[in-house]
């Protein structure tokens, strides 16, 4: 009786240490994704607090200017409605990364033609690029594409934001090209190509979280407003919103490629 016993106790504490060291793995691996997503958070919001300090340094230099009396008030009141727009900027970014990643984003879709966003987009962004003497381009396909399902406002969004960074970072005098297109699989393709300082394989998929600029584009526009790091997370959110798809692809000959796809209608 007393061998059984033992041999009983010694099967009991056994299966509780298993019992114990099962248990410990389950909940670690089932922590894992909550300790991931908390510290997501906390970096984006370590990244929001540090990009929105700048703004608002300036706001309060201007605003110390104006209380001395300067003799010219207007540079520090345009200073001033500058920055007031980068942080309106930067907060509508946040709230899209925010509500996108709740499901409590609204879209309106419904079946838009993609020739029609392109040249919206296109017409909006040639004076723009003028500025720098780059030169847009359009490229349609011959015949007619389906159209795609999709919310408007926030495809052409999408396109702009990627517009605006080839304008930002592309240099002077350079060409930039709106592409559209269709795939084998029936899904429609926008395309812009730029002949810029490019991305490198380790950093392409970096390009897409949030806050993250390179040191060469920092390099490339220094000053270039409104430009946090956020656009690409907003442009991926916005696209994964569509059931659509964002990637970056080198240029042939230098620059990058990005391609946005969106499901047809």
């Amino acid at each position: 009786m007393m061998r059984l016993l033992v041999q009983y106790a010694v099967v009991f504490c056994i299966a509780w240490a298993a019992l114990i060291i099962v248990a410990a793995w389950l909940s670690k691996r089932v922590i894992r994704p909550v300790e991931a997503a908390h510290t997501e958070q906390l970096r984006f919001l370590a990244g929001a607090s540090h990009e929105l300090k700048t703004p608002l340094a300036v706001i309060s230099t201007s605003v110390d200017l104006l209380r001395r009396g300067v003799s010219d008030p207007e540079e520090p009141c345009q200073t001033i409605q500058r920055e007031t727009r980068q942080m309106a900027r930067l907060i509508d970014d946040m709230l899209v990364l925010t509500n996108g990643g709740t499901g409590r984003w609204e879209l309106q879709l419904q079946p838009l033609v993609p020739e029609d966003i392109s040249m919206s987009v296109y017409e909006k962004f040639v004076p723009i690029f003028a500025q720098k003497a780059q030169e847009l381009t359009l490229q349609l396909p011959d015949t007619a594409l389906p159209s795609v399902f999709a919310d408007e406002q926030r495809l052409e969004q999408i396109l702009s934001i990627l517009l605006d960074n080839a304008h930002s970072y592309a240099p002077e005098g350079s060409s930039v090209q709106l592409r559209v297109d269709q795939c084998e699989e029936g899904k429609t393709r926008f395309w812009v190509v730029d002949h810029g300082p490019g991305i490198p394989d380790e950093e392409k998929q970096a390009v897409f979280h949030y806050f993250y600029r390179r040191e060469a584009q920092q390099q490339q526009a220094p000053n270039k407003a409104g430009h946090y790091g956020l656009g690409l997370s907003v442009a991926t959110e916005l696209a994964r919103l569509q059931q659509g798809s964002l990637t970056v692809l080198d240029t042939p000959g230098g620059g990058a490629t990005f391609c946005l796809t969106v499901c047809s209608a």
